[in-house]
């Protein structure tokens, strides 16, 4: 089985297209990859608010959109015809209810 990390975008980017591993500059941000590529996956790939699920190569425009702030519909328009297959488990879900 392959192993895949996701890790969350962040509001702070660069001013301009880059690659999505450059494009977000925050500290959290840089934290998250660097733990990410210390767990040595297949695959990293960056949960965007206006994209969906993208590879750490894959050149973005910046934005303004947060997954904050996004109904369930709107999140799951970004994210591409095959993923939408996969089941995503909700972290919450994990936990009994209080």
């Amino acid at each position: 089985m392959k192993r895949v990390v996701l890790i969350p975008c962040v509001s702070e980017k660069l001013p301009h297209a880059a690659l999505a591993k450059d494009l977000y500059v925050s500290s959290l941000f840089k934290f998250c990859l660097r733990y990410a590529q210390t767990l040595k996956p297949d695959a990293i790939f960056i949960l965007s608010a206006k994209y969906g699920l993208v590879s750490l190569d894959q050149p973005l425009e910046p934005y303004n959109d947060t997954l904050n702030t996004k109904r369930d519909a709107d999140r799951r328009k970004n994210v591409p015809a095959q993923e939408t297959r996969r089941k995503f488990v909700n972290p919450q879900s994990l936990y009994p209810p209080r």
